[in-house]
């Protein structure tokens, strides 16, 4: 693939501050050797290395079937401005239901950087759908970038 490079490895600050700047990815979840991709809003708490998310459910909820099988999740988060201009971090980890809500400052840090959706995407009225808190403890994380450092 010539003119085109794959890029160069983010460091730790570049990955934070990237993560800190987007709120939206793509969470992949694995169910019986398939999987399942969806778009979701993200708050980054480099801190405790989480996301904080936000997901909502319809009844027979795909997304909850998936979530209810999956070992580890990946949860990626990019930029494309073109093929020479465009950056990417990929999250493995642990997603695990906050089954006692979220802390009142935690909230607040999930507001302050994600970017939130409105509940009517869903084909559903809105109180069909069942909101959850999820914590995504990062495991592993990596980033790359067509940018030079």
């Amino acid at each position: 693939m010539s003119g085109h490079g794959y890029g160069t490895s983010m460091t730790h600050d570049e990955i934070a501050q990237f993560l800190y700047e987007h709120g939206i990815g793509v969470l992949s979840l694995s169910r019986n050797g398939h999987s399942y991709g969806i778009p979701v809003s993200y708050g980054y708490d480099g801190d405790r290395s989480r996301c904080i998310l936000d997901l909502g459910f319809a009844p027979e909820s795909k997304k909850e079937t998936f979530l209810e099988t999956t070992e580890q999740s990946c949860l990626t988060v990019y930029e494309w401005q073109s093929p020479t201009d465009w950056r990417s971090v990929v999250m493995t980890g642990d997603l695990r239901e906050l089954d006692d809500g979220l802390e009142a400052d935690l909230e607040q840090r999930y507001y302050e950087h994600a970017d939130d959706i409105e509940i009517a995407v869903f084909d559903r009225p809105p109180e069909m759908i069942e909101l959850q808190w999820f914590e995504f403890s990062i495991e592993e994380l990596s980033g790359r970038t067509s940018r030079s450092t």
